[in-house]
């Protein structure tokens, strides 16, 4: 047997138990094997999850778009409203005032004609 140990390489075997090399290298080889695999199989789980992350963002991303286009739209109409409803009103106002400088108007040509 050659020894693995480096303690028993350089001064002799020391009293611990012995192993074959090639045993030895074979179990070390299955057990990085097997880490190996489960290792391969959680990044597949976590490309799964990111791929899924991924799909999830950009179906936000367009919820995202149609709602700021939809309350645009909305903010139009209201704009709009607003500022159909002023002009109204505005030109509620100017007809009153006509009204009451005509009203303004006789009454001053009858205190006149007194």
């Amino acid at each position: 047997m050659v020894p693995i140990c480096s303690i028993c390489s350089l001064s002799g075997h020391n009293n611990h138990k012995l192993r074959d090399l090639k045993e030895d290298s074979t179990f070390n080889k299955e057990i990085l094997t097997s880490k190996l695999h489960a290792a391969k199989d959680i990044l597949e789980g976590m490309e799964t999850n990111a791929e899924d992350l991924r799909i999830s963002v950009n179906l936000l991303q367009k919820e995202k778009l149609a709602i700021k286009e939809g309350m645009q739209l909305k903010m139009e109409k209201i704009m709009d409203l607003l500022s159909k409803r002023e002009k109204e009103l505005l030109d509620e106002v100017d007809t009153l005032s006509k009204h009451i400088l005509d009203d303004l108007a006789k009454d001053f040509d009858e205190i006149r004609s007194i």
